[in-house]
């Protein structure tokens, strides 16, 4: 790994590590579908123009199915499910439910897609860093049980499901398409289904629409657009290019440790040795994780 990839490894962790206070900000002012069409659809735009500054043109013959069909799993179907699930559970719950899935599942369609290979090294670094992750965010997996609380676990499976499905789709797609401009595509896409999902079951009214512009709103909205968006999913498409699904997915284990840093910086939080344990294993399961293959697999 060489030191530019390193660097931008972290700084995709850093910020996933930050979004969900933006993102629990954001949906607490506004209806979450609206919050989330509007953070898409306007980092699509910077990311074309942006795209469109560097030279990073989409080639003339494109797959368009497939780039429809995985846009609307990353970003569409993955918010829609999600913030619909989490209003019967709670976010710490949601976030660790999430959270501990997508390397697993992105490992698995990596595998049943012929873009990585089974390893016993590779399945206990995932196990590792799971056990790690509930030790973490043990405190956060209270949930109070009820039929509707079923239901909205299932949605935040499933939107774990549909974000790592996409992501994996999108993989070959990398190969033709530079990740600029194909992060720019998904934005917009998945922004305008996020759209037509909120104009159809949200109500929208022009205080919504004026509270984007209240401070901490907008803050959080820009900070999803800047950084979220348009840096770190950027990357993220980028390493899932150079380094395959499994690799890419392992933000999973280094962004709560982030999250719960800023926690205790913040918020005053304390946090037991356990927990601190929990972190000491996830950061072994990344490390364990980002050593270089041995073996290749098929493009």
């Amino acid at each position: 790994m060489n030191t530019t990839t390193a660097a931008l490894y972290v700084a995709m962790c850093l910020v996933w590590g930050l979004s969900w206070i933006a993102i629990k900000t954001g949906v607490d002012a506004v209806p979450p579908l609206f919050f989330a069409a509007c953070r898409f659809l306007v980092a699509g735009a910077l990311l074309f123009a942006l795209a469109h500054w560097r030279g990073s043109h989409l080639p003339p013959k494109l797959a368009w199915g497939r780039i429809v069909v995985a846009a609307l799993l990353i970003n569409t179907g993955c918010y829609a499910t999600l913030f619909w699930g989490m209003q019967y559970v709670p976010s710490g719950f949601a976030g660790v439910v999430n959270l501990s899935l997508i390397p697993i599942a992105l490992f698995g369609f990596g595998i049943f897609f012929g873009y990585e290979r089974f390893t016993r090294l590779r399945a206990f670094a995932l196990a590792l860093g799971v056990v790690g992750l509930l030790i973490l965010m043990r405190a956060r997996l209270s949930i109070e049980p009820s039929p509707l609380a079923v239901a909205g676990s299932l949605a935040v499976i499933a939107a774990t499901f549909s974000y790592t499905l996409g992501s994996v789709l999108s993989r070959p797609l990398l190969d033709q398409v530079p990740s600029l401009a194909l992060a720019a595509i998904h934005n917009v896409i998945g922004g305008a289904g996020l759209a037509l999902l909120s104009a159809a079951f949200e109500h929208v009214t022009i205080e919504d629409v004026h509270r984007l512009a209240d401070p901490p709103v907008a803050a959080s909205l820009a900070f999803l657009i800047l950084f979220a968006s348009l840096v770190a999913f950027t990357v993220f498409l980028r390493l899932l290019r150079d380094w395959g699904p499994y690799r890419a997915g392992t933000y999973a284990f280094v962004s709560p440790i982030i999250a719960v840093g800023v926690g205790m910086a913040l918020a005053g939080e304390r946090y037991t040795p356990l927990e601190f344990l929990g972190a000491a294993l996830m950061l072994v399961a990344v490390g364990m994780s980002l050593r270089p293959a041995h073996q290749k697999v098929r493009p």
